[in-house]
């Protein structure tokens, strides 16, 4: 799996950034925050939750070791951390359910180690949302029916 290399710009208890740079002199910033806030309050299990964010410091150029990076990136933390990842795919530009997708595909790749479940809300706007974890994580199946929707939406 071609990939570039990954730095650390900040790491704190709740919230560590990273960032590389591609072939095309493109930085990208790759960001895990908590989550909690995103589920009910009654969700223990759900507070050591991160939410995962990225994007390229200027218009990006099409680059299939990007989302390579990412995917290593965030499979690396879930195992570093043992705990769960969720995202929300971007859908300003109509592509929210390609990523989605592509997220999807890439996790089956890696089925022996992680797991991965995806959640399609649709209403106004549609929202498209994704979770990785660790194949042992016991709660896994619960957390997407832990989100605090009224929240996201």
């Amino acid at each position: 799996m071609e990939h570039y290399d990954v730095e650390i710009f900040q790491e704190h208890q709740s919230n560590f950034e990273y960032y590389f740079i591609t072939q095309h002199k493109i930085k990208y910033f790759l960001k895990f925050s908590s989550a909690a806030y995103l589920f009910s309050s009654q969700c223990l299990s759900c507070s050591n939750i991160f939410d995962f964010s990225f994007y390229p410091e200027r218009k990006s150029i099409p680059d299939p070791k990007v989302f390579t990076t990412i995917i290593k990136l965030i499979l690396e933390f879930v195992e570093k951390h043992q705990c769960p990842i969720i995202f929300v795919c971007d859908d300003t530009d109509q592509k929210g359910p390609a990523r989605l997708r592509l997220f999807k595909q890439k996790a089956t790749n890696f089925e022996d180690k992680f797991l991965f479940q995806d959640l399609i809300i649709s209403g106004d706007y549609s929202l498209y949302i994704g979770i990785f974890s660790h194949i042992s994580d016991a709660n896994f199946f619960n957390y997407l029916a832990e989100l605090d929707l009224e929240d996201i939406i």
